[in-house]
């Protein structure tokens, strides 16, 4: 059984770690995967938005868990989900927007606290949440399980879907974040374009001011330190400065991080 971790916790401290000890005293058979530790602290955003795009890249039954989770210690809820033939587990913050969106989502669950003991009020990674993880990777069916009551997916804290921006002939696309090269990715995607834009010539592409004639297919095709536009691996609108970085150059302009594709129709 694979369980996958996506978590704002970072690695220099022992929070990841204890986490998969919790899971291990469980179930000592489960595999880790870490997507990422290292997402902002509170950034649900970045979060959902992972976790959207990793899901086709496992297998059915997966476990995922995203704990990044601003409200640790409220009333928020703690929930488990099947999307995709995949099991989520995540706080009720609006994290799971993307893949609810892009896959739907066929059950849900409220996990009931009040079964596990000895709980943090600062720490339901550990004391939930892993604990949740480890007995669904050893149950043969986990509706039996007694700490999931069902609830209607209506009941889901759910962020506003965001739709393509275009006014007239631009299309405009929000800052999602930056790689560790640097690379920004903006919520553009080539299949918007494509499917929406059939007829449409793109003229170039205006990001904070500063403008970019074309795409270019790879990193290679520009000239070191030019800003570049791509679509990257996951099909998005990236902005790349060739052997440098482009959220430190472009974000020295002060200006908003939003990205126009300029269009002839």
């Amino acid at each position: 059984m694979v369980i996958t971790f996506i978590t704002d916790f970072g690695m220099k401290d022992p929070y990841v770690g204890m986490m998969k000890g919790a899971i291990l005293k469980l179930n000592s058979s489960v595999q880790f995967i870490d997507i990422t530790n290292e997402i902002p602290p509170h950034d649900i955003c970045k979060a959902g938005f992972f976790l959207s795009e990793i899901m086709p890249y496992f297998s059915e039954g997966t476990i995922h868990l995203c704990v990044v989770d601003p409200g640790v210690g409220s009333l928020r809820k703690i929930l488990l989900a099947d999307i995709n033939n995949q099991f989520v587990i995540f706080p009720d913050n609006g994290l799971i927007s993307r893949s609810v969106k892009k896959y739907g989502i066929r059950t849900l669950y409220e996990i009931n606290k009040e079964f596990f003991n000895d709980v943090s009020s600062t720490f339901h990674g550990r004391d939930i949440f892993a604990p949740v993880a480890g007995r669904l990777a050893s149950s043969c069916n986990h509706e039996e399980l007694q700490f999931l009551n069902k609830i209607k997916t209506d009941d889901l804290i759910l962020n506003p879907a965001s739709d393509l921006d275009r006014s007239q002939n631009n299309v405009t696309g929000k800052f999602l974040y930056a790689d560790v090269f640097g690379n920004m990715i903006f919520d553009i995607r080539k299949a918007d374009i494509d499917d929406n834009f059939i007829h449409s010539e793109i003229l170039y592409i205006d990001v904070v001011g500063l403008k970019i004639e074309d795409f270019k297919l790879s990193y290679h095709e520009g000239q070191k330190g030019e800003l570049i536009a791509l679509w990257n691996s996951l099909g998005y609108l990236e902005i790349a400065c060739v052997e440098g970085n482009a959220f430190e150059k472009i974000t020295g302009s002060g200006r908003e991080l939003i990205c126009t594709i300029k269009l002839n129709n």
